[in-house]
């Protein structure tokens, strides 16, 4: 897909750019990091037709996501950039009456694969406030969301696409207990505009080994939680999108 590729693009100048040598960023400390998403999926999806759920109608399973992110800690500012890439497929089940999606009535066939994709690309930049052993930071940021819906159906097929840049709200409260190592934080972004809406909640447990080989490297843990509600461009999405993730990051 060709928007995809554009997207992961993007996404891989961003990190590239937040994490440069500390050196090119003066007074900023820059992470990077990367993290494995097991994500189940619920809710429903359509596509000029009824709505088929991404779980008894489309055969959509947990599976596991990538992500990967890059923050600048400037003075009293954070530059942040992620990158998701969600990506199901399944069989048609449990259609038994008439459900159109685009120009097929799925009743009338049983050999049916389901695919579905949704890149998420998100930069921001928030405003930060210190306290002890709690970092707060509130900002504003974009979220870019380039999602595709395929399904086939013996030897016909029908895609569903959408994409939207949103405009988001974005907060973070961070808190370093005095126990060397570790560290606890709550993040997310949202928007809610004409009937839609789109919530990225992430909460993070993590331990940090200090000083190994001039970086420091964080092993982490937590929970995320994704819910959207689009409808545009005859893509209906109302699903949410949830489950644990591990993964580690570097700090310069």
């Amino acid at each position: 897909m060709h928007k995809g590729v554009v997207l992961v693009a993007i996404a891989c100048l961003c990190l590239v750019f937040l994490a440069a040598p500390a050196s090119a960023l003066p007074l900023a400390d820059v992470e990077i990091g990367a993290r494995y998403w097991s994500v189940s999926p619920s809710g429903d999806l359509s596509y000029e037709g009824d709505s088929l759920d991404l779980e008894d109608n489309l055969d959509f399973e947990r599976e596991g996501a990538p992500h990967a992110y890059a923050r600048a800690h400037l003075p009293m500012l954070v530059l942040e950039a992620h990158y998701t890439r969600l990506d199901f497929s399944g069989k048609g089940q449990n259609i038994t009456t008439s459900t159109p999606f685009g120009d097929i009535d799925l009743n009338d066939y049983t050999d049916i694969s389901t695919d579905a994709t949704m890149d998420m690309l998100h930069g921001g930049v928030m405003l930060n406030f210190s306290v002890p052993w709690v970092d707060l930071g509130l900002g504003a940021g974009v979220n870019y969301i380039d999602a595709e819906a395929e399904i086939k159906a013996d030897d016909r097929k029908e895609t569903g696409t959408a994409e939207a840049p949103l405009p988001v709200v974005k907060a973070r409260a961070e808190i370093t207990p005095p126990l060397v190592g570790l560290h606890l934080a709550v993040a997310g972004e949202g928007i809610s505009y004409s009937g839609n809406s789109f919530y990225d909640v992430r909460g993070t447990v993590g331990y940090t080994f200090q000083d190994l080989m001039v970086v420091d490297l964080r092993l982490e843990g937590g929970y995320r939680h994704i819910a959207v509600d689009y409808d545009e461009e005859d893509l209906v999405l109302d699903s949410s999108f949830s489950g644990p993730f591990v993964g580690l990051s570097l700090a310069f």
